[in-house]
């Protein structure tokens, strides 16, 4: 009989050791989760004149993506909004729905916003800066060509708001994902609480927010780098709570710029702002790599024009410029990628 009790209390403590064997070995393996070497975005800036004048320079740019993504090693691509320039005019959304269809063709997932452009705040008979997303009406043209349809054939796709403007992905990342969580150019009140919703279902997903107005480019490189506006600012405000926000990028000011915010835990958010429709032939089909460069602890950005490549030589003006070189726009931003995806992760 001691022997039996002997015998089941060494099976018992075996079997205790194996679960606990099994529960550091899962927490290990979390620890351990790897990174990839990097993990690439293209970025589309303010198209709106090329949806209204030129749309062969939005065609070049989606074109060479598609052509070129799998030797660049594009995960996503990021459309920071005013995609067209009469948001009331449907041949400006054909012309920007064919050009993301190339896009849609070699399954090529992306994301779009909305901008101040994208809206129709004149039908509304609302002002502009109170045309929140919760009062779009019928005749907006937005969800009809860029609807939870066309999103929902992605292998990323997460989720849509209620009201159709907002969205979120999931984009692959070693042994881990990262979220890419796109929002309207005015959110309501109403999409701000789905925003919460979301992330606190994913706290431990390193998340990027894509949205339309968010930071300016600073006239004095010197200062702080600091929310656009009143709006902006109270976005932060909630923004700043989910640890797991580390980067958010946004278009809408003509210009390049880039730094960081601390969220409320201390650590850092990188923000960039990347709009060129105020430039040379409304930006000239100038886009942006921007690569998370995890072996180096880098954010790397390339700017450049795939439309002015078409174009012989001989022919360019001095406006045509294939890369734009500043420090703004070509750069390698240390930014400890490797510390901030692990503490989110674990």
């Amino acid at each position: 009989m001691k022997r039996k009790q002997i015998t089941r209390g060494i099976l018992i403590a075996c079997a205790a050791i194996v679960v606990l064997c099994g529960i550091v070995f899962g927490l290990l393996r979390l620890r351990t989760k790897e990174l990839p070497d990097q993990t690439v975005f293209a970025i589309l800036p303010d198209t709106q004149l090329y949806a209204q004048f030129m749309p062969e320079i939005f065609d070049a740019q989606t074109q060479w993506i598609a052509d070129h993504a799998e030797e660049e090693e594009i995960a996503f691509v990021l459309h920071v909004g005013d995609i067209t320039n009469k948001a009331y005019i449907p041949t400006q959304w054909e012309n920007a729905s064919h050009a993301m269809s190339i896009l849609d063709e070699k399954n090529i997932p992306y994301v779009t916003v909305t901008g101040n452009h994208d809206v129709d705040d004149e039908a509304s008979k609302i002002d502009l800066d109170a045309y929140y997303d919760d009062l779009r009406i019928d005749r907006e043209l937005y969800p009809v060509y860029f609807s939870e349809k066309r999103f929902s054939a992605m292998d990323t796709f997460g989720g849509m708001s209620e009201n159709g403007y907002n969205q979120y992905h999931f984009i692959p990342c070693g042994d881990g994902e990262i979220m890419v969580l796109a929002l309207d150019w005015l959110p309501s009140e109403e999409t701000m609480n789905w925003v919460q919703t979301i992330l606190n279902q994913h706290p431990h997903t390193p998340t990027i927010v894509v949205k339309h107005d968010f930071i300016q480019p600073r006239k004095d490189r010197s200062q702080p780098i600091v929310p656009a506006n009143e709006e902006c600012a109270k976005q932060w405000d909630i923004f700043s709570q989910y640890d797991q926000i580390f980067m958010i990028i946004n278009g809408h000011y003509t210009g390049s710029d880039h730094g960081i915010l601390k969220n409320q835990f201390g650590n850092d958010v990188y923000v960039a702002v990347i709009d060129y429709q105020s430039k040379y032939h409304g930006g000239n089909g100038w886009m942006r790599l921007l690569t998370l460069d995890f072996a180096e602890n880098t954010i790397n950005g390339v700017t450049f024009s795939p439309y002015v490549m078409t174009i012989p030589e001989e022919a360019r003006t001095e406006d045509d410029i294939v890369y734009l070189d500043d420090e703004y726009n070509e750069f390698q931003f240390p930014f400890d990628l490797r510390t901030r995806f692990t503490d989110i992760w674990n």
